[in-house]
């Protein structure tokens, strides 16, 4: 949900008033008309909003949801089974927004980043620190992959730590199409997939650059 004071902030509700099914829970229930939302990086500190004040921009229905039509709620109804979400998305570097795009056709650039939740085997646990593997192309045409590459080694362009850390590009600051800029030692580091490695390794400037084709997951501290 957004709110209407703040559409650029989103949160998800946690409950909301008059649907606590629990004895227990009474005491702890929200009033009617309210709900307890926990906000993008404020999750520690949930906040009981107006409903009225606030406004679904995530999917409305889901699975097996029991559903009518709204020229006639009283009549034949039915079960939803299936869903097309349309999304508008926004650029990190431009700001400029595509809009009514399917979320068939999209996909996490980065499966497991900072503060997701794995499972291994039996034990659930909470993504502390990760990083990835970036796979790269250089001006000759030559292919190599940095594992576990870090900002300080391999930097995208544009990018300012005190500028981006708290923003999406802060987040995921490695995606197929961003140029990044790296030295001939960590270029020495890189396993090599396509094109001649000494030549690229002994020559050029002490400051080389390439496009990302590739993230991958690496390693992650759990």
């Amino acid at each position: 949900v957004v709110s209407s004071s703040n559409p650029d902030l989103l949160g998800i509700v946690e409950s909301v008033g008059g649907q606590s099914d629990s004895e227990e829970e009474v005491e702890e229930s929200l009033e009617r008309g309210l709900a307890k939302v926990s906000w993008y990086k404020q999750e520690d500190n949930p906040t009981t909003e107006q409903v009225s004040s606030l406004t679904v921009v995530d999917r409305i229905f889901l699975y097996h949801d029991v559903v009518a039509r709204r020229s006639d709620p009283l009549g034949q109804s039915g079960y939803v089974s299936d869903v097309s979400i349309l999304c508008d998305c926004k650029s990190v570097k431009t700001g400029h927004v595509t809009r009514m795009v399917s979320s068939r056709t999209l996909t996490p650039v980065q499966p497991i980043k900072l503060g997701t939740y794995v499972v291994k085997g039996m034990w659930l646990g909470k993504v502390q620190d990760c990083y990835d593997n970036v796979t790269v192309r250089l001006s000759d045409g030559s292919v190599c992959e940095f594992l576990d590459a870090e900002i300080q080694n391999v930097c995208p362009d544009g990018y300012d730590p005190d500028q981006h850390e708290d923003d999406a590009f802060g987040e995921c600051p490695y995606y197929p199409g961003v140029l990044v800029s790296f030295s001939q030692a960590t270029l020495k580091q890189a396993d090599w997939l396509k094109g001649n490695r000494s030549a690229n390794v002994s020559l050029g400037p002490s400051r080389r650059e390439g496009r990302v084709i590739a993230v991958e997951p690496g390693s992650a501290s759990v």
